[in-house]
């Protein structure tokens, strides 16, 4: 008899209780999937070679006042100590806090720092000289290096580094090595990520071998170095900031420059 159930099971087996589940699809949404435009284009790699603040940026109104706020509540709720609190022997006998000092007098800088200490200044004379060949100016900010290109089938004058790759060779190596064989071996750089920050592309006329060219931007940060220029790269070199990048770079690419570099 169960032998003849299992029989009958196997012809007529009863419904699912539960419809088997389909094996998710996913699909990356950010990235695009490739298209085939029908152009044959030259791929380029530029380096962005960027020195990072020196200092820290002015502040701004609010902060200063949002400052001077937190210094006058301190003033007035922080538990005051006497003055030798951290150095008296245990067993010491306190004063109580409302006996202490009130601490209200202004600090004097040079009883923290010592006597014959100045800060450096934030503006320096390369600052008031706009001295855009030097590392030492617009401290507060970054500054990108841009170089000149005079050859005849430049596509921009100023530009950054910018080359093809060679065979095998990565295109953010590429980019690196294009920086360095730029600038000279004095300057020490380091790449920032694998990923490109962004590119842009233009279109050639009479050309019989590309229809256009694509530009990859790739970051480096500046270690240490002075720029020694190889002549036979570029004819010139600035160090501008991103507000400045709109003075030399092509209204388009600076458009563009300007939303990719950070401020």
């Amino acid at each position: 008899r169960q032998k003849a159930k299992i029989e009958e099971r196997k012809r007529n087996p009863p419904p699912l209780r539960q419809q088997p589940r389909q094996k998710a699809q996913r699909q990356n949404f950010l990235v695009s999937p490739p298209v085939d435009d029908g152009k044959k284009w030259r791929v380029l790699s530029a380096g962005v070679l960027e020195r990072l603040p020196i200092v820290q940026p002015d502040l701004k109104d609010w902060e200063v006042d949002f400052e001077v706020m937190q210094h006058e509540k301190a003033l007035r709720e922080d538990q005051r100590l006497e003055e030798d609190f951290w150095f008296m022997e245990p067993g010491t006998k306190h004063i109580t806090p409302e006996e202490a000092p009130w601490p209200n007098a202004e600090e004097d800088p040079e009883e923290i720092v010592g006597a014959g200490f100045h800060l450096a200044p934030r503006e320096t004379e390369d600052d008031a000289n706009n001295n855009r060949k030097s590392l030492n100016r617009a401290l507060k900010g970054r500054v990108f290096l841009l170089v000149k290109n005079d050859q005849k089938d430049a596509k921009y004058p100023w530009f950054f580094p910018v080359g093809e790759t060679q065979d095998a060779e990565k295109m953010r190596d590429a980019a690196l090595r294009h920086v360095n064989e730029t600038v000279g071996d004095e300057v020490e750089a380091t790449p920032v990520g694998f990923a490109p920050m962004g590119y842009v592309k233009y279109l050639h006329e009479n050309d019989s071998e590309f229809d256009g060219t694509k530009v990859f931007f790739y970051k480096s940060q500046h270690l240490d170095g002075d720029v020694a220029l190889n002549q036979d790269k570029a004819s010139d070199y600035l160090w501008v900031t991103r507000d400045e990048l709109s003075e030399y770079l092509e209204p388009e690419i600076a458009d563009y420059v300007q939303k990719m570099v950070p401020p």
